[in-house]
């Protein structure tokens, strides 16, 4: 039975961090030589992400383009979803997007490749290859007509569940689940034998509130502001795919911009990803502890279960070597993780 005098107390740890009020820091002045990066995203105004890029993006972009460029977003998918935002950035409606993991796969096929099943095991991981492959996914970003601000997380995603447990292989056979994330998360679900439900991020909840899924993939502090917490009954925190979270801006914005500013939020970007991170990871956290203590079942795969599943996944890894992303750029993520592994 579900307790909500527990999930009371323990949702409260998570509202703490996810829903405070925080005042807009951007501005715009009369300040002729002040340029104002427009962005459109689907995060809504005062939930986690959103807080976190007020309280530390905006005001240290800011400061380190000596006061010349001011960041101003379009909350809450008032510019559409990652596709419509991602239309009206390539018109010069918008300057910018920030962008869910889907999204950024859609602005840089190449991104695509640090969510394969199974690809990470811990966040050490991920922070390793950010540091050294940044400069190659800057790259990749350019070719797709964007300069990369900020790369951080959405989540290791979790498998959330309404009919009955997901743990095992045979587990998924059958089972809707939603497919928000693109072709990668569609091709992840087919070799686990799970039936995709096509859906756009917007109309997610929706769909699951329809009962027109049993399944979905995705991070913790979002099924709580969506408030489907009430609505799935298990959740399998297998690291089953990392999702990034970026902020992009048109290479024309960008351009605008002198060398000197350039350089200098360059720069910054390190510490503002580590402070950015910190934040995301820990009210993800909360998020999930919340949920468990309302009555969300915690599901927990065996060591065996994993190992199979990640054998019927790997397929997925070649499979799209070549389409979604250049097979070179596998290897040289793989590359790294063994380096890590081993001098771990």
């Amino acid at each position: 039975m579900r307790r909500s005098y527990s999930f009371c107390l323990a949702l409260a740890l998570a509202l703490a961090i996810c829903f405070q009020f925080t005042p807009c820091t951007h501005a715009e002045t009369d300040d002729a030589e002040q340029i104002i990066w427009k962005t459109g995203t689907l995060a809504p105004k005062n939930v986690g992400w959103a807080i976190y890029v007020d309280q530390i993006l905006v005001p240290e972009i800011r400061k380190a383009s000596g006061d010349k460029v001011v960041l101003k977003t379009y909350w809450g998918g008032i510019m559409g979803d990652d596709v419509h935002v991602l239309e009206k950035v390539d018109k010069g409606m918008l300057q910018g997007a920030g962008l869910s993991g889907g999204g950024t796969f859609l602005a840089c096929r190449e991104f695509s490749v640090l969510s394969l099943p199974f690809l990470f095991q811990s966040y050490d991981e991920v922070d390793y290859i950010r540091e050294k492959m940044m400069d190659v996914f800057d790259g990749y970003m350019e070719k797709s007509n964007f300069a990369l601000i900020t790369w951080a997380d959405q989540d290791f995603d979790q498998v959330y569940s309404i009919t009955k447990p997901l743990a095992k292989a045979e587990d998924f056979r059958g089972v809707r689940c939603i497919n928000w994330a693109g072709f990668m998360e569609n091709q992840t679900m087919l070799a686990l034998s799970a039936i995709p439900v096509p859906t756009n991020v917007p109309d997610v909840a929706v769909e699951i509130k329809r009962d027109q899924a049993d399944g979905n993939i995705g991070p913790a502090i979002w099924v709580v502001g969506a408030q489907l917490y009430s609505k799935f009954r298990y959740v399998n925190p297998m690291k089953i795919r990392y999702s990034p979270v970026t902020i992009v801006i048109s290479m024309d914005a960008w351009n605008q911009v002198d060398g000197e500013a350039q350089a200098s939020i360059r720069g910054i970007r390190e510490d503002i990803t580590k402070r950015f991170v910190e934040k995301s990871r820990a009210a993800n956290e909360k998020c999930m502890d919340a949920m468990v203590q309302y009555g969300v079942e915690l599901v927990q795969s065996t060591p065996e279960e994993l190992s199979e599943l990640k054998n019927l996944t790997r397929s997925v890894w070649n499979d799209l070597a070549g389409k979604e992303y250049p097979q070179p750029l596998l290897q040289e993520v793989r590359g790294h993780l063994e380096e890590f592994r081993k001098g771990k």
